[in-house]
C-alpha cells in the first residue's frame, strides 16, 4: 500500500508544526497513559491539528488530583503505570503501559468535556452504538467536532457568546453544563481506593479492579476519618491490608487469612501505622482463632466493618458471617462480600449457572432477611413463614454490585 505512513515517535511530540493538519485524528487508548503535566498540551496539540477528533479513553470517577491552566483547575485521578525504581529499559518491555512516565493522569467527564469546549470543539458526542459490550462504563468513546458557534434560545443563559471567565476562579470550573461548586481545595483532597492502590508496591498491591474499588469508595468514604475497626477475612496480600490503612488513617486494620503473608505489610507503613495493623493466619472456621484474634487488636469493642474475600464458597461464606455478623458486627456496621459471582461458575467448586448455589444462594438468603418484615406480616390471614408475629430484619439495607455484596447491619 503506498497510501500509507508510519512513523515512530512519542505522541507528546505531535505538533501542527511538526505533522500538519489532519481530516481526523483518532486518539485510541492513550489518553489516559499521559503524564499529569503533559496533559493539557497533549490535547491542545491534538486540537490543532484536526477538527474532528475520536478519543477513546478511561476517564476518572472520583477526584483527588487535578492539573492547572490559566487559573482553572481540571479535577481527575492519577494512577501507577511503573514502579518509580524501575529503569526506563524495564518501562519500556511493560505492555499496555505509558512510555516512559511512572504515573499518568485522567480527568472526570465533565472537566474533559469542559476542556474539549474550550480547545475550539463546538459538539462533543459520545458513541454508544455499535454497543460494546466489554466496555466499562468510566472508557467512553468522544467524537470532537469543530463547527460553528450557534445560540441556544430556550436556555439563552448557556449561549456562547455568553462570559463565563468571572465564575472561574482557581477552585474549579464553571462549564457551559455543569457547575461544580464544592470542588475540593488544594489541602482536602481525598485519595479514592484506586489511587491509593496504584501507588502501593506491586509486588504486595491488592488485585481488586477498579470496579471493586470504585464500590468500596461509594460505602466507605463517609467513614474514611473515622476510628473504625475494620476486620478483613482471607487476606492474600500485604497491600490490602497497607490500602486499608492509608485510607482509614485513624482506623484499626486486622488481616486474617490461611497461609502467612508472602511479603510484609509492615515496610510499607510507617511505625505508627504499624501499631494499628496486624495479620494472623489461622482457620476462619476456628472460631476461638478468629476471637482471639479480635481480641488482640480491638479488645472487646465491635467491629465497624468486615471484608470476606476468603473461600467464595457458601458453607465458609455463611459459617463466618453467622459467627462474626451476629456476634462482633455493631449495629449500622458494614460486611462485605467478595467474589459472589464465581457461583456462577460451571467448575467453580459449589458453582451452578442456575444461581440456586454458591454464593448466588446466600445472597439470596440476605435478600430475604431484607424482607423478614413483610415475610412475617399477616396478609389475608396468611404469612409467609410460620411465626406467631411480625418479626424485624438483622439487615437494615443491602448494597448489591456486581463481585461485591455491602450488607449493613441493623
Amino acid at each position: 500500500m503506498d497510501n500509507i505512513e508510519f512513523y515512530q515517535d512519542d505522541v507528546n511530540n505531535i505538533t501542527l508544526e511538526k505533522y500538519g493538519r489532519f481530516d481526523a485524528i483518532l486518539c485510541m487508548g492513550i489518553l489516559y497513559h499521559i503524564a499529569q503535566n503533559k496533559y493539557l498540551d497533549f490535547l491542545k496539540n491534538l486540537s490543532e491539528c484536526t477538527d474532528l477528533l475520536i478519543i477513546d479513553s478511561f476517564i476518572a470517577l472520583h477526584q483527588d488530583a487535578y492539573v492547572e491552566r490559566d487559573g482553572v483547575r481540571y479535577l481527575g485521578t492519577t494512577w501507577r503505570e511503573h514502579d518509580e525504581t524501575t529503569t526506563l529499559e524495564q518501562r519500556l518491555k511493560s505492555a499496555h503501559s505509558s512510555l516512559d512516565n511512572a504515573q499518568s493522569f485522567t480527568m472526570t467527564r465533565e472537566c474533559l468535556l469542559d476542556y474539549l469546549e474550550k480547545l475550539g470543539f463546538t459538539t462533543v458526542m459520545e458513541a454508544v452504538i455499535p454497543k460494546q459490550p466489554s466496555q466499562p462504563e468510566d472508557r467512553p468513546t468522544l467524537v470532537c467536532r469543530r463547527g460553528s458557534k450557534v445560540s441556544i434560545r430556550v436556555f439563552p443563559e448557556f449561549n456562547y457568546e455568553k462570559d463565563f471567565s468571572s465564575a472561574m476562579d482557581s477552585r474549579g470550573i464553571q462549564g457551559r453544563n455543569v457547575v461544580f461548586w464544592n470542588l475540593p481545595k488544594e489541602g482536602d483532597q481525598k485519595p479514592s481506593f484506586v489511587s491509593l492502590n496504584q501507588n502501593i508496591d506491586p509486588a504486595i498491591r491488592s488485585p481488586r479492579s477498579a470496579a471493586t474499588l470504585r464500590v468500596y469508595d461509594h460505602c466507605l468514604d463517609a467513614l474514611r476519618a473515622s476510628p473504625v475497626n475494620v476486620l478483613e477475612l482471607g487476606t492474600r496480600e500485604a497491600g490490602s491490608l497497607v490500602l486499608l490503612a492509608k485510607y482509614f488513617p485513624a482506623g484499626n486494620v486486622l488481616g486474617l487469612g490461611v497461609a502467612p503473608l508472602a511479603a510484609d505489610a509492615g515496610a510499607a507503613l510507617s511505625a505508627e501505622d504499624n501499631k494499628r495493623v496486624k495479620f494472623a493466619s489461622g482457620k476462619l472456621a476456628d472460631k476461638t482463632f478468629v476471637a482471639g484474634a479480635l481480641n488482640s487488636l480491638f479488645g472487646d469493642k465491635a467491629v465497624d466493618i468486615v471484608i470476606d474475600n476468603a473461600s467464595h464458597l457458601y458453607k465458609e461464606t455463611r459459617d463466618v458471617y453467622e459467627h462474626v455478623f451476629t456476634e462482633r458486627l455493631r449495629g449500622g456496621g458494614l460486611y462485605v462480600i467478595e467474589g459472589w459471582g464465581c457461583g456462577y461458575w460451571p467448575k467453580w467448586a459449589d458453582g451452578n449457572p442456575d444461581g440456586l448455589h454458591g454464593l448466588p444462594l446466600f445472597i439470596k438468603e440476605l435478600v430475604d432477611e431484607v424482607a423478614k418484615v413483610d415475610r412475617t406480616k399477616l396478609y389475608k390471614a396468611e404469612r409467609a413463614l410460620a411465626v406467631a408475629d411480625v418479626q424485624s430484619s438483622t439487615i437494615d439495607h443491602l448494597y448489591i454490585a456486581p463481585g461485591v455484596v455491602v450488607v449493613q447491619k441493623a
